[in-house]
């Protein structure tokens, strides 16, 4: 009995002893979370953090405990909760279990927190997404020898990646993009022979290669080193990367070919080298060891030679992107075989041939893309026979035959670009049941057929001109905004109601044979911008309701059969273009449309007469019916005493011409001072002298002036030979004084005006200390031209080489023109030619067309101070863009909002965290420069390229 009791009271004090041993160190773990949410100074994240009896601290947010209660898990970066902004407290590591923290998406501003290498226990550390400043630390390898996992990216660490990275010899995962890095990465990383994901994308490293020690990584599976200002060659060591599923290394500056080895990896999924400067064929040597590749994307290189035939052999491909290359040859066969195929890009490039015939038939094809290249035959019958397909973009080749009627069966087809080709007959009529239809460019081919009555609700776009289409317009489209349907042989009348079309915004259906008369609800179409009926057989007057249009700045409604008076509600529209000739327009012009804006508006129009000045049209008679003899008379006195004035003055200037050369009389010189300076009447014009010539513009020339001590100015001389109207010296006294108050880094500083009789000087500071530029015309000269003098070419204020060329033939300028100018500041800036091309034949615009249009190298035009740069190809990207703005027609110019957005992009922001699969950046049909069909002599309406995305480039 005695040692039944003995074993009894031993068993009760062993249990005692363990509910001890586990009670005291839960206690220990919650006072110190506690201290932990003290020294971090009670942030708001932290307010279920409390000494509450009702709920154990391992079930408080964020805290993660093991089955005895020790903290092994802190994770904090649910966005829903308050973020945390006060530095990581050292307690944190007084919980000696803790193998996992979870910071990231917090606010914490402050440099990397050396006290986390007390946390011995440490496999994953996670601090991605804050605001973390300053360089990794040197010693960084004194983190957990046991860390797994080093999240780092999406913050603004700076400097160079230290070295000593390269000793945490048990990570698996060392996430470093998305950060301010302008130093280097080390070669010591290819010492981390357990690391499986390595993230170097998105910092500005200075400019450096691979090193080839990263083809010790044999456990890599995913490399990511987008736009990481690599430079070199893809080094040959990366076909041992045996374990790599993912290869990106886009948007840098690498050369040289592709290495034959990369095609070997057998585990090789997702190939990205978009955006590069890599050279030559892509060669396979006959085997491909990669044959679970799913996607790849080539573009925007310079590769050349054929598409190997070997692609036929990835039976998991499902993106092919080779767009923007040098590539020749035909399309191989083998990719209509594949059975994944979804994507397949390969516009601007050299190819010939047909397309794949089984095209669609053996895989769930989405969408090609093979615009801008020289592909001939007819469209493959089997795009749509999976029932994916929704866009096909094949414009700019020599395509022809009929649509196959397969395409009338593709439900889900939203994008249908066939334009400048060679197809014929009519459109499927099933094309027009597709629900999710937005656009229908088939321009410049022979079409012929009818539209239906009521087009697709969801069609944004229709774009049909110089085609055979006959029928009437339709008379209902929910979304249409842009309708162009010039030179066909459309009749009929214009819909009754417009109210089918509220919301387009161009209407072109000139040279057609639409009769009738312009509806009078046409004022329902308040978002309408251009209206072009031109060359039709409209009849009766033009309705007054056309004045209450808001938008409207182009309308031309030429060429047709109207009759009546123009609407003086017309008046109140604000149009950039206006042309009524050729009709049967009477009675008087309203005075509110004025001559030098529409002075060639109403040629051949018997009928009209005007008050103003304007070409072909005569003056009104006053209601008396001419003028009577005393007047005659009156008029006749006056003349001679005009005479007597003249020849008296003509006296007066002779005397006085030297006088003037030497600046004159000072007292008939006014001077508007915007700067506290000392600057004297007397000494600018001292200075306006040609040896002091520095240049010159329409409106003027420049000199150089020294002023002593006061410094050198540019002095723009703005020639007039005529006092201004009392209003237009106000407005362009008004200009002055605004330009003189803006402040702004690239905007000019006006020191003064100084304006006399026949002309007046502008004091431009151009180039400051810092050598910055500074923009200056902004076309005062303009005002200088006399009130009711006719708007011609001759009084046009520009300088040769930046004016558009419509600025030579039309009055029809819209902002357009400053697009083109921009595009001549590009194209100087790439070449290092001046806009008159150094007094060569042709202006700078024209002789870069030239280049592209004889087969030149773009990189052969770049100026060859600054061709050896690592920036090649961002300048042939900026080469390009002045390209496009400086397009013939002013239709095919891109906004300045759209060359904004290229230039925006050229930075852009680096602060996103990873995926898996980088997320595409979709390339950029704005920046493609077309060499067969762009310089076209001006028309009406235009084409389009894709809607896709801009190209981003660095510049």
């Amino acid at each position: 009995m005695a040692a039944e009791i003995r074993g009894r009271s031993f068993l009760f004090l062993c249990l005692a002893s363990v509910v001890a041993s586990q009670t005291q160190p839960n206690n220990d773990q919650k006072q110190i979370l506690l201290r932990i949410k003290q020294e971090w100074g009670g942030e708001p994240a932290l307010d279920s953090w409390n000494d509450d009896t009702s709920t154990t601290y391992c079930h408080w947010p964020g805290v993660g405990c093991a089955a005895d209660g020790s903290v092994v898990n802190i994770t904090l970066s649910d966005q829903t909760w308050t973020r945390i902004t006060r530095p990581i407290p050292a307690s944190l590591c007084d919980l000696k279990n803790l193998t996992h923290l979870d910071l990231s998406y917090q606010r914490i501003h402050t440099r990397f927190p050396t006290s986390l290498y007390n946390c011995f226990s440490l496999q994953s550390l996670d601090l991605k997404q804050n605001g973390f400043v300053g360089a990794i630390p040197a010693d960084i390898h004194r983190l957990s020898p046991r860390l797994t996992l080093l999240d780092l990216s999406g913050n603004n660490f700076t400097g160079d990646i230290p070295p000593n990275i390269g000793r945490l010899t048990a990570i698996q995962t060392l996430w470093l993009h998305a950060n301010l890095f302008r130093g280097s990465f080390p070669a010591e990383i290819g010492n981390l022979s357990r690391l499986q994901q390595l993230g170097l994308a998105y910092n500005s490293f200075a400019p450096m290669r691979i090193p080839s020690e990263f083809g010790k990584l044999t456990k890599l599976t995913f490399l990511w080193m987008t736009k990481a200002n690599l430079q070199g060659e893809i080094p040959a060591s990366f076909a041992q990367l045996t374990g790599l599923t993912q290869l990106d290394l886009s948007e840098n500056s690498l050369t040289g070919a592709i290495p034959a080895g990369i095609w070997g990896l057998p585990n090789l999924q997702y190939l990205y080298l978009y955006s590069n400067n890599l050279s030559g064929s892509i060669v396979i040597d006959g085997t491909i060891g990669a044959l679970g590749l799913v996607e790849i994307d080539l573009s925007m290189n310079r590769l050349t030679g054929s598409i190997p035939d070997d692609f036929g052999k990835l039976k998991k491909l499902s993106l092919l992107y080779l767009y923007y290359n040098r590539l020749s040859g035909e399309i191989p066969a083998s990719i209509g075989k594949l059975p994944s195929l979804s994507t397949l890009r390969l516009f601007s490039n050299g190819l010939a041939g047909v397309l794949p015939p089984e095209l669609g038939k053996n895989s769930p094809l989405v969408d090609i893309e093979v615009d801008d290249n020289m592909i001939s035959g007819e469209l493959p019958d089997g795009l749509c026979d999976r029932g994916a397909f929704n866009s096909i973009v094949v414009f700019n080749n020599t395509l022809t035959g009929r649509i196959p009627p397969s395409l009338g069966k593709c439900s889900k087809l939203n994008n249908f670009q066939i334009h400048n080709n060679r197809f014929s007959g009519e459109l499927p009529d099933g094309i027009w049941s597709a629900i999710n239809l937005t656009t229908v460019m088939v321009s410049n081919n022979t079409l012929s057929g009818t539209l239906p009555e009521k087009l697709p609700w969801n069609l944004t776009r229709l774009e049909i001109e110089n085609n055979r289409f006959t029928g009437s317009i339709p008379s209902s489209a929910d979304r249409l905004q842009v309708l162009l349907g010039s030179n066909n042989m459309f009749s009929g009348e214009l819909p009754s109601s417009l109210a089918g079309l509220l919301s387009l915004q161009t209407l072109d259906m000139g040279g057609n044979m639409i009769t009738g008369r312009i509806p009078e609800d046409i004022s329902l179409l308040k978002s309408l911008n251009e209206l072009d009926l031109r060359h039709n057989r409209l009849t009766g007057e033009i309705p007054a309701s056309i004045g209450l249009l808001p938008v409207l700045t182009s309308l031309d409604l030429s060429v047709n059969h109207l009759s009546g008076p123009i609407p003086w509600e017309m008046g109140n529209l604000k149009l950039n273009y206006l042309n009524l000739s050729y009709n049967q327009l009477t009675g008087k012009i309203p005075a509110t449309l004025p001559s030098r804006a529409y002075d060639q508006s109403f040629v051949s129009n018997p009928g009209l007469c005007a008050s103003n000045s304007y070409v072909n049209v005569s003056t009104c008679r006053s209601e008396s019916g001419g003028l009577d003899r005393g007047l005659r008379n009156l008029f006749f006195v006056l003349g001679a005493v005009v005479l007597l004035v003249v020849l008296a003055f003509a006296i007066y200037a002779r005397r006085d011409h030297k006088k003037k050369r030497n600046g004159g009389d000072l007292a008939a010189w006014e001077l508007t001072s915007f700067q506290s300076l000392d600057i004297t009447e007397s000494g600018i014009l001292r200075g306006i002298r040609e040896e002091n010539v520095v240049g010159g513009g329409g409106a003027g020339k420049v000199f150089k002036i020294d002023l002593g001590d006061r410094g050198v100015v540019a002095v723009k001389k703005i020639w007039n030979c005529r006092n201004l109207g009392s209003r237009l010296e106000k407005q362009f006294q008004s200009e002055v004084q605004i330009l003189g108050s803006i402040r702004h880094k690239n905007i000019i500083k006006l020191l003064c005006c100084l304006s006399g009789a026949d002309s007046k000087f502008l004091v431009n500071i151009l180039l400051d200390s810092e050598f910055n530029a500074r923009v200056a015309d902004f076309g005062l000269a303009r005002m200088l031209v006399k009130p009711g003098e006719p708007d011609t070419v001759s009084v046009i204020a520009g300088s040769f080489g930046y004016m558009a060329p419509e600025c030579g033939y039309s009055t029809r300028l819209n902002e357009k023109v400053d697009v083109y100018s921009f595009g001549v500041v590009l194209l100087e800036l790439t070449t290092g030619r001046e806009a008159n091309n150094d007094g060569e034949q042709c202006n700078l615009a024209e002789w870069a067309w030239r280049q592209l249009e004889e087969g030149a190298e773009l990189t052969d035009a770049i100026d060859t101070a600054i061709r050896d740069s690592p920036y090649m190809d961002d300048m042939t990207t900026v080469f390009k863009l002045g390209f496009l703005c400086t397009e013939t027609l002013p239709s095919r110019r891109p906004s300045m909002k759209e060359v904004l957005q290229i230039l925006l992009r050229c930075h852009r922001p680096g602060g996103v965290s990873y995926s898996p699969i980088a997320e595409q950046d979709v390339a950029a049909p704005l920046l493609r420069a077309n060499t067969g069909s762009r310089r076209q002599k001006p028309s009406h309406g235009g084409g389009g390229d894709h809607d896709d995305n801009i190209m981003a480039c660095d510049v």
